[in-house]
């Protein structure tokens, strides 16, 4: 691998160590199409171990444009599993992950695919395991950001209280003389800024590369952003603009009017997936 400053991988160079990852079990297929999945459809970690996650038949072979393509049904976890199309080239010069996954993905048409036969309970856990043994010394860049925090006072002064939809919410005097209506008074809220820095590489670093990938190599609009990936806001260190707020989702339907709609909608981003790699 390359020496870079602060050991940050390129696409190509995590895309190399997935594919090294030695096939010894059953375990070891799932670790490794798990994380293509997570890295090609830039997945949170619950939407493929979760209420979320597909199945076997959530994938499926169509044609987009012209085009060859397998297209993935996904829940979007941030949007209570409204549905968005993963759409990924099925040309193995464009997409060499691409046909791989379809098979993974039918091998197992009603289950979920990425469940450990060993540990179906603990797959979760297992999986952040082995990021945390494959990724081992890369690091990924984290933006400055804010955070909000609520530390403990008994500066606050109670006003009154009532009782909404039944809970009990206080009327508090902070010290600055704000008030606000609060269902904890012995709080105050503040905010802290977190410093740049690189963090040990992580399996939510596989999404954010994907991300950077779509907008800066494939020219993804913000907007396309937003369709592939499932993102609501700005994430802290995502290069998308706030434009991404708005969007609706498509309801989790059932039958081939939900893949058409689908198709319909992968097929306004799908073109600039078959921009080839040199």
């Amino acid at each position: 691998m390359m020496n870079k400053p602060g050991n940050v991988p390129t696409d190509q160079e995590v895309r190399a160590i997935i594919d090294s990852i030695p096939i010894e079990s059953s375990n070891d297929i799932v670790f490794q199409n798990a994380f293509r999945y997570l890295l090609l459809g830039a997945t949170r970690l619950i939407e493929i171990t979760g209420g979320y996650a597909p199945i076997g038949n959530d994938a499926h072979r169509v044609e987009i444009n012209g085009s060859p393509a397998v297209l993935i049904v996904q829940k979007t976890a941030r949007r209570k599993g409204k549905v968005r199309p993963i759409a990924l080239p099925l040309d193995p010069q464009i997409e060499p992950w691409a046909e791989p996954l379809a098979s993974f993905f039918e091998e197992h048409p009603i289950e979920n695919p990425f469940i450990l036969p060993s540990a179906p309970k603990s797959t979760r856990r297992y999986l952040q395991y082995k990021s945390d043994e494959v990724f081992k010394g890369l690091q990924w860049p984290v933006e400055q950001y804010s955070k909000t925090v609520y530390e403990p006072t008994d500066a606050n002064r109670i006003i009154k209280e009532r009782l909404l939809r039944g809970k009990t919410e206080y009327l508090v005097e902070y010290p600055d003389e704000e008030r606000h209506w609060v269902q904890n008074p012995n709080v105050i809220k503040g905010t802290v800024i977190r410093k740049a820095e690189n963090r040990p590489f992580s399996l939510q670093s596989l999404r954010h590369l994907r991300i950077r990938e779509l907008k800066l190599f494939y020219q993804f609009s913000d907007e396309e952003i937003k369709q592939f990936t499932g993102l609501t806001r700005v994430g802290r260190d995502e290069p998308t603009s706030r434009t991404l707020d708005r969007y609706s989702y498509l309801e989790p339907l059932e039958g081939p009017s939900q893949l058409q709609n689908l198709v319909s909608v992968a097929s306004g981003y799908f073109d600039k997936l078959l921009k080839q790699k040199t």
